[in-house]
């Protein structure tokens, strides 16, 4: 319902948050691409009309002002920094920060990045029999852990329920201890929650070494591509050599490959017929790595309509060997490149368990359709403390009792291994 009566931007917001009558619908804009500014100046716009911080309003465009408030989630008064546990292969340290899951309610989230740390976290045959987490002791020992930090209070009170965009909130905040993120992703994102300020880009860092003794970093990477191509299509033999040939091009190292990957090259837009505007540059690290570099832009104009990503993309792109160009149009953008480089130099270091899942083709779900959801809770309540981890033996059997014992022998027969004796 509207009313005709002006209101403030304040009014407007509270009636519409509260359902009730406005003069229109409050107007909230992100902002507004570069070279959209550049079109409509083309276009006859005065761009000294316009502020372009749209986040306080914008009265050319009749927008409503809007502020962002720093709400303190955190402890009141804050927590003393305190060692509440220290043992060989860890401390236990309490402080304002806290930790959190994000999983939404449905896993673990981040915290599950600590299950590795205590063994090979898939099913894997070692010594010629079926070592799976759920007997082998690597998932009592990672509940247990989970048990100790939220028994030493380090979890925040929505630590499982909180939903990942949610969650990003505290860590712009600067609320939590410790993440489990790409390196790319929370750098670019915490630091523009900063207002891309320098000091911004030293806050985070990575372990050099697995926060636990013994510990590694689960298997990760593209595992790589197979390519099937049909007989009907490829009765002539020179025909599908010349087609593996070119797609061999494509792959990282072949001369086709900055062709085919992030929106291509500038030849491809010229070949195209489309003007490049901002030159971009394809370059091959030392190393094998590489890095695409646009200082402004893209090469091709946005007001044509072509995406940024182009649907050939997909052929050869390896993102765990891309990295950022090392050097910016800003004091800040080089030093963000720059950090960016060293944390997934240090995420590329880590000693990492096979990646044995790949191995296992068991539609888990079909077998036992429940056992995931009680997965889940009953794992819940051994870390929360509702149910005492003096239990796990007997949680064991649930989950075999539950379908386990089907999943069990379907990766035994997958392994080609004998069925253990706790499944039979």
């Amino acid at each position: 319902m509207l009313v005709d009566k002006a209101m403030t931007n304040r009014e407007r917001f509270i009636n519409t948050m509260e359902y009730k009558a406005v003069d229109r619908v409050p107007n909230y804009e992100v902002g507004v691409w570069g070279q959209t500014i550049d079109r409509w100046e083309k276009e006859g716009l005065n761009i000294y009309d316009l502020h372009w911080d749209w986040f306080t309003g914008e009265e050319f465009f009749d927008m409503d002002a809007r502020e962002y408030i720093d709400v303190n989630y955190g402890m009141m008064p804050a927590f003393q920094a305190e060692i509440l546990e220290r043992t060989e292969r860890y401390e236990v340290i309490r402080h304002s920060n806290f930790m959190t899951g994000a999983g939404g309610g449905q896993s673990f989230g981040m915290l599950g990045g600590f299950n590795t740390m205590f063994g090979n976290p898939a099913p894997h045959v070692e010594n010629g029999q079926l070592s799976h987490p759920m007997f082998n002791g690597v998932q009592e020992k990672f509940i247990a852990f989970l048990n100790e930090l939220n028994n030493a209070g380090v979890l925040a009170p929505d630590w499982y329920t909180i939903e990942w965009e949610q969650a990003k909130a505290y860590t712009h905040g600067d609320k939590l201890g410790m993440v489990w993120y790409p390196a790319g992703a929370l750098l670019a994102e915490y630091t523009n929650a900063k207002n891309k300020t320098l000091e911004s880009v030293d806050v985070w860092t990575y372990w050099k070494e697995p926060p636990i003794e013994g510990g590694k970093y689960p298997a990760t990477g593209n595992p790589g591509y197979t390519w099937c191509f049909t007989k009907q299509g490829f009765t002539d033999e020179g025909k599908l050599k010349r087609v593996a040939h070119m797609l061999d091009t494509m792959v990282i190292g072949g001369e086709n490959f900055f062709h085919t990957i992030q929106g291509g090259t500038n030849e491809v837009f010229e070949a195209m017929g489309i003007k490049v505007e901002t030159p971009r540059e394809c370059v091959y690290n030392d190393d094998g790595t590489f890095y695409i570099y646009n200082e402004d832009g893209f090469p091709w104009r946005q007001e044509d309509g072509y995406s940024p990503i182009g649907i050939w993309q997909h052929f050869g792109l390896s993102v765990i060997w891309q990295r950022n160009a090392p050097k910016g149009a800003t004091e800040f953008d080089k030093k963000h490149n720059e950090t960016a480089n060293r944390l997934n130099d240090i995420i590329l270091s880590y000693d990492r368990w096979p990646n044995d899942s790949l191995k296992i083709n068991v539609a888990i779900n079909e077998i036992a359709p429940n056992l995931s959801d009680f997965e889940k809770a009953q794992e819940l309540a051994f870390v929360t403390g509702k149910r005492p981890m003096s239990e796990w033996s007997k949680y064991q059997q649930e989950w075999l009792d539950k379908g386990g014992r089907e999943v069990i022998k379907a990766i035994a027969d997958n392994l080609n291994v004998l069925v253990p004796d706790y499944a039979n």
